[in-house]
């Protein structure tokens, strides 16, 4: 018999395990979605199929576990065709086989049962990439996943053809649109507690083009990155692995109030890693990256790199235990969260002293409580106009905002850096938003002439709908289409052209 699921914010409510696999055709669609898309929409959300019963402590469980489920939303001809699979990862097999949970706390596999303290432990639930033929499935301690774009069967756990060494992968790969390579790192890469961490690229053949190894400060939270055209911009985020509290039943990660903000600047071409940079600014938590971009000087050397980020002046993670918290550390009610811009001078003098560059305090881009920044894909790595991102906007109406999920994000949000300008694309009381993406309105259109493709939470009905923005009049979406399911939180997600799988 299968035991229930815990009583617990993360998995009750609009987070209650969804666990569903199959196919939905023809989607029932209010408005009418543009007949310029031709692609899939895919997106990945943490799903757990069983019960998370087996730990000897008792029953643990935060909202980045649970096994990968891919959803595809196939728009042709204004038509949305729907398909669901899990990601046949080890961990779900062995589950699926044994009818009960076997993995303990997250990232801890000291706590999971010992016949599979040996299994790759990935969950494949993070994001999904499409690359050379492969729909990527990513889970950033392990490498990943690969998927059949179309059908969504597990093709197997992919290695590149054996052409990458790091034990981890990125869930937040970027592809290069000069170069049409797909920029990568893996962090704690020979293993958990390690400080080891490696750069790699690989071009639009398959073929790995560069790969740089180099050592962290700390072993800690690396999830995301801005990419430049010639440098790779890592977040070390101050939380901390400690291996042997590992060993005693504790998390992979602690977050700690007296380590400082690090940033990697890693060259894109070579693999020296003495020219690999490392600045420093204050105990924050940045999130997730819009873009990069260089300034050149008039000898042609890289004067300047700026990046683009959701900071967070603080935790924002508040199921990961605490370190050195001080009176005045702000809670997860009062932290500070905006749209950043840091700049790095790589022509100011590097400290002599062992201590590592301090960068100026980040401009402001949006100063209001955001996440899952996004971009015009045709220009990561320039100086780009627009971002969109998911925010909390509060407009005195009544609205459920909640901590659980999307966290209280209720709109999708334009901002034109250019013109200063800010739109929003408000939803109804009791709705929360996911991530979105961008699709442009043709190849050859303008940056951010396009549409905005997101999930939107429904919790007064319990279900999800697709919602389609068309950027030229940005406050309503000119499609809302029917999911018919209660499709919990997803972390990740991209659009991709079909001309691109074909």
């Amino acid at each position: 018999m299968a035991v229930p699921f815990p009583d617990i914010p993360w998995l009750q409510g609009f987070d209650k395990p969804c666990r569903f696999e199959g196919e939905v055709r023809n989607l029932i669609v209010h408005g009418e979605v543009p007949k310029q898309l031709d692609g899939t929409f895919f997106r990945v959300m943490p799903d757990p199929h069983i019960s998370p019963s087996y730990h000897e402590n008792g029953i643990h469980y935060i909202p980045f576990d649970g096994d990968g489920n891919v959803s595809a939303f196939r728009v042709k001809d204004g038509h949305v065709d729907f398909r669901q699979q899990y990601v046949k990862t080890e961990r779900l097999v062995k589950e699926r086989e044994a009818r009960q949970s076997l993995w303990g706390r997250y990232q801890n596999p000291y706590t999971s049962h010992p016949c599979v303290r040996a299994a790759i432990e990935s969950t494949a639930n993070t994001n999904v990439v499409y690359y050379h033929g492969n729909l990527l499935a990513l889970k950033e301690y392990t490498l990943p996943y690969s998927l059949d774009p179309v059908t969504l069967e597990t093709r197997g756990y992919w290695d590149f053809d054996g052409q990458i060494s790091s034990r981890s992968f990125t869930a937040h790969p970027k592809v290069d649109p000069k170069t049409q390579e797909l920029v990568c790192w893996g962090t704690q890469a020979k293993g958990p507690g390690t400080t080891d961490c490696c750069y790699f690229a690989l071009g639009p053949d398959g073929k790995k083009t560069e790969e740089c190894w180099f050592q962290n400060p700390f072993c800690g939270f690396l999830h995301d990155a801005g990419v430049s055209e010639d440098y790779v911009a890592l977040m070390l985020v101050p939380m901390r692995v400690d291996i042997e509290k590992m060993k005693k039943g504790g998390l992979h990660y602690y977050y700690d109030h007296d380590l400082d903000l690090h940033w990697g600047l890693v060259p894109r071409r070579g693999s020296d890693a003495t020219k690999v940079r490392w600045f420093t600014w204050k105990n924050s938590f940045p999130t997730h990256t819009a873009n990069a971009y260089q300034e050149v000087g008039p000898d042609g050397e890289v004067e300047k790199v700026f990046v683009e980020t959701v900071l967070a002046q603080g935790n924002v993670l508040p199921f990961f235990p605490e370190e050195n918290r001080k009176d005045n550390s702000p809670t997860i009610s009062n932290i500070k969260i905006q749209l950043v811009r840091f700049c790095f001078d790589l022509k100011a003098e590097v400290p002599t002293d062992g201590t590592y560059q301090r960068l100026s305090d980040p401009e402001v881009l949006l100063d209001l409580p955001c996440e899952f920044p996004r971009i015009d894909d045709r220009f990561t790595g320039q100086k780009q106009r627009f971002i969109f991102c998911a925010t909390a906007h509060v407009t005195g109406e009544p609205n459920s905002l909640s901590l659980v999920g999307s966290a209280g994000l209720n709109s999708y949000t334009m901002v034109d850096l250019s013109l200063g300008k800010v739109e929003h694309c408000l939803f109804r009381p009791n709705s929360l938003v996911q991530e979105p993406c961008f699709a442009p309105r043709s190849k050859d259109a303008s940056e951010g002439d396009g549409f905005l493709i997101g999930l939107v939470n429904r919790l007064d009905t319990m279900l999800t709908e697709m919602v389609v923005i068309d950027t030229k009049n940005f406050s309503k979406p000119v499609a809302v289409v029917e999911v018919g399911l209660r499709l919990r939180q997803g972390l990740h997600g991209n659009w991709v052209e079909a001309s691109e799988m074909e």
